[in-house]
């Protein structure tokens, strides 16, 4: 979440193999599991006679952090490949803030919220495998979608799970930065990745883009000890870094 997937989802696009379901965020495998797989698939176009088969995509940033997803898409289809992008941690972290605000769900400071975000979470997890409802406003996900600024930004959790269920060969994570920074690098390893022919335009525009705002130096810093150690992995596994 916050990382790009929007703008990367809409150049994926572009490409004549490649074929992006009706919406971006299907949210099957995390919120609308209990629909079943006829709905799930539903939402990519029909191949018309005599048309070379695409591959389809989506991006469901959520599907990274739920718990449950990676089971679930292994069981679906355990050949799938699989692509990520990762952000600043906490760049991310607070424009997941930021957009929490602008979307009303968030009245905290920053700070606050990093302070509550421990409680906010206690028993989310519970609560989702229960089925029950949300806090009216909070959408399916609750507090466990909206409200996790830091836990989100925690990346090694998140990959391990993935890579428990998947080889590391379906696995292709980019740094977010530098996708927008030099796209035709970034999409000459996802066209290699997924074996297609190489993108023929490389011009990435800057979709959804949050509000600005600063970070207080001093809550930066203790973000920067709490990632540290997830950054660490991170840089070791996939070579990717921030300041």
């Amino acid at each position: 979440m916050k990382a790009g997937t929007t703008s990367f989802a809409a150049l994926l696009d572009t490409h004549p193999q490649l074929r992006l379901a009706c919406k971006k965020e299907v949210d099957y495998f995390d919120m609308n599991f209990e629909l079943g797989v006829r709905w799930y698939k539903s939402h990519f176009p029909l191949r018309a006679p005599g048309q070379a088969k695409p591959l389809h995509f989506e991006a469901t940033p959520y599907y990274l952090f739920h718990p449950e997803v990676p089971r679930r898409v292994a069981e679906f289809n355990p050949d799938l490949r699989l692509i990520v992008l990762l952000r600043d941690p906490i760049e991310r972290s607070f424009s997941h803030y930021r957009h929490m605000v602008r979307t009303g769900k968030e009245p905290l400071s920053f700070e606050q919220a990093v302070a509550a975000e421990e409680a906010r979470l206690e028993g989310e997890l519970d609560r989702m495998r229960a089925g029950r409802l949300a806090p009216a406003g909070f959408g399916k996900g609750g507090s466990h979608k909206n409200h996790s600024y830091v836990a989100r930004s925690e990346y090694e959790t998140q990959l391990r799970a993935w890579m428990e269920q998947f080889p590391r060969s379906q696995l292709l994570v980019l740094k977010s930065e530098a996708l927008f920074e030099d796209p035709s690098a970034s999409l000459g390893r996802v066209a290699e990745f997924l074996r297609i022919e190489p993108f023929q335009s490389a011009s990435l525009g800057h979709l959804n883009i949050g509000q600005s705002g600063s970070i207080d130096d001093q809550l930066a810093g203790r973000l920067r000890k709490v990632f540290s150690m997830s950054s660490a992995w991170i840089e070791q596994e996939f070579g990717i870094c921030w300041p």
